[in-house]
């Protein structure tokens, strides 16, 4: 038996996308990154309960999650959407709103140098336990001093998306230019450029201080340096390598300690829920 129903015709959401959430027979995940990236291969080998969609930017997976939720003609449908961390301060289960959940390290590509995650690495490539520890304390200590000599362009960038994020909330529900130009006074008023700065460079550098490698991975974003440092303590011939040698663990139908280690670090998304 089949049921047919119209598609919502008024929906923020691009028709090519509706048809394919419609059409898969699992929940949606939309995520950050582009098709065949290597975002898209880590969630497609986590999160092999849902029908993973690269979106592109963490604007546009929020925003395709938010406008599926308003659609009451989709009930039937459940979606979910995951994000990099980007200095978000989400709950406990790494939600930041309902459905909507963040990584536990500032970026995708943080979550291969995670301890557990260059340990599962390290023994795919047949290192023994003592020399696997000897590298990734070579590796964190080029991350810590990578990260130091980072600190004023990190605090930066940080500083900017504050001020960006901040701004793209401007007129989101101002009804007419009075209402708009009282908006940004108030939010420019607000923001100060130089305590945001200030503050996330003195947070940075106490972790840098405490040679806290956790926390590190939560505010670091050098993602083609950290890369290149992984391949290198791997002995891997440069991030291409590094990123083929993970798609292969992950796509490989025998059960990879990869695998592992990467549910232990991501969120848990019902299926059902969202």
């Amino acid at each position: 038996m089949w049921t047919i129903e119209p598609l919502p015709s008024a929906t923020e959401l691009p028709r090519d996308l509706l048809v394919r959430m419609v059409g898969s027979r699992k929940p949606i995940l939309f995520v950050e990154g582009k098709q065949g990236g290597l975002d898209e291969t880590i969630y497609r080998a986590i999160y092999g309960n849902f029908t993973v969609i690269p979106s592109g930017s963490c604007g546009q997976v929020i925003q395709f999650v938010r406008s599926f939720r308003k659609q009451e003609e989709l009930h039937w449908l459940h979606c979910a959407g995951l994000v990099d961390r980007d200095n978000r301060d989400p709950a406990a289960d790494g939600a930041l709103e309902e459905g909507i959940f963040t990584l536990p390290v500032h970026e995708v590509e943080n979550l291969l140098l995670a301890p557990e995650v260059f340990f599962a690495l390290a023994e795919e490539l047949k290192f023994d336990k003592r020399e696997a520890t000897r590298r990734f304390d070579t590796l964190t200590s080029d991350v810590f001093e990578a990260a130091g000599r980072d600190a004023d362009r990190v605090s930066l960038r940080h500083t900017s998306n504050v001020i960006w994020q901040s701004g793209k909330s401007v007129g989101a529900k101002a009804k007419n230019i009075n209402e708009l130009s009282r908006i940004y006074a108030e939010l420019t008023a607000k923001t100060d450029p130089s305590s945001i700065y200030s503050d996330f460079h003195s947070k940075y550098q106490g972790v840098l201080a405490a040679r806290d490698f956790e926390q590190l991975l939560l505010l670091y974003d050098n993602k083609n340096k950290l890369l290149d440092m992984l391949g290198k303590a791997l002995d891997l011939q440069g991030r291409s390598a590094l990123e083929n040698l993970v798609s292969r663990l992950l796509v490989s139908p025998t059960a990879s300690p990869l695998t592992g280690a990467l549910v232990q670090r991501l969120p848990v998304i019902d299926t059902g829920t969202y």
